[in-house]
């Protein structure tokens, strides 16, 4: 069913609808949207019409403050966006979840952005905005882009994305759990078998969604601290002896995770949702980072070392793990498994 409402500060998104007389929501499959959409209208967009929208027109739309406030994220259904003509700002996650999205248009007369092939780039061209999550097969991402932005890539499928030599700037999360080849002369970024680094190599930035069960990284890197997560696959992951820091949801999506092998990691060795059922804390770790082992439920035995002398918040919270604890650690001990501070009586 096509339907077109025009909202006013009156009339709002399911009024205007029960004003054209539908009685089932669900049932729009095609919806025009004119005037001004509010929080209140894309809640119901999410909540009620989601189950049945394909195609959502707001290019003669617009949002109260000139942005979105409230992603439309839960329209499973939904095939082809057109974005407002005067909406200025996107930040990655308007249309996450939308799962079949293969299209995001942006009329011709739009003053700030432009849909190249259902891709949103700004109007130069230079920075590549949304790409749509149910768009399937590889895609090179054009020469004229200098600039990722932020949840660019976020909730796709695994795809194989070609990076040229004329980007010089990928913002944090943008190309989460894609397979990335990055052109030989470009002068920021590099590729190694899928996986996205710096140009030397000191820095992970994303890994594959799917890829090989176990992982070491290279010897040079030593920052995981922009990398968005690595695998769901990955049992195993070896990390560098160069390796000073890494974010809390580097290992955060890795639930089949039973072994991380770590020399000198100083922050967080971050297993969220793992199956991890063992950790021995190396020597050389001074401080265990917030959240590192949060929600790990299978963790049953902990050994921290003299060495720790500090463990970030909630490091080990929704943990069942027994907790033993160097005698001569000057900031800790356990009590029957229970970890403490040593100043606690």
């Amino acid at each position: 069913m096509n339907i077109s409402v025009n909202l006013t500060p009156e009339t709002g998104l399911e009024q205007a609808l029960k004003n054209a007389g539908i009685e089932n929501p669900a049932s729009v499959t095609k919806l025009t949207v004119i005037g001004m959409i509010t929080e209140d209208d894309c809640i119901y967009l999410c909540n009620t019409i989601f189950d049945g929208l394909q195609e959502l027109d707001m290019a003669n739309a617009a949002f109260w403050e000139n942005k979105m406030p409230y992603p439309i994220c839960s329209c499973h259904e939904l095939v082809s966006v057109t974005i407002p003509n005067w909406l200025v700002n996107y930040y990655g996650f308007e249309f996450d979840f939308c799962s079949k999205l293969t299209s995001i248009t942006a009329l011709p007369e739009n003053p700030y952005y432009v849909s190249i092939d259902g891709v949103l780039f700004n109007k130069r061209k230079t920075e590549l905005i949304l790409y749509p999550a149910g768009r399937q097969g590889d895609y090179v991402i054009p020469d004229s882009t200098l600039k990722i932005k932020c949840n660019t890539f976020w909730f796709l499928t695994p795809i194989s994305i070609t990076i040229p030599a004329s980007v010089i700037e990928i913002e944090r999360y943008a190309m989460q759990g894609c397979h990335l080849t990055v052109h030989p002369d470009n002068p920021e970024y590099s590729s190694e078998n899928g996986v996205l680094f710096n140009k030397d190599k000191t820095e992970l930035i994303s890994y594959p969604r799917g890829k090989q069960v176990d992982y070491a990284l290279p010897d040079s890197v030593i920052d995981l601290w922009s990398a968005a997560s690595l695998s769901k696959r990955l049992k195993s992951g070896t990390v560098p002896d160069s390796a000073t820091r890494t974010d809390f949801k580097t290992f955060s999506d890795c639930e089949d995770l039973t072994s991380v092998i770590s020399e000198k990691i100083k922050q967080s060795v971050s297993a969220y949702r793992s199956n991890l059922t063992s950790v021995t804390i190396p020597d050389s770790v001074v401080e265990i980072g917030n959240y590192a082992f949060a929600c790990c439920k299978g963790l049953k035995s902990v050994y921290i070392p003299m060495s720790v002398v500090k463990i970030g918040k909630d490091a080990f919270s929704d943990c069942p793990a027994y907790f033993t604890v160097h005698p001569d650690n000057p900031a800790y001990k356990s009590e029957n498994g229970v970890l403490k501070p040593k100043s606690e009586k």
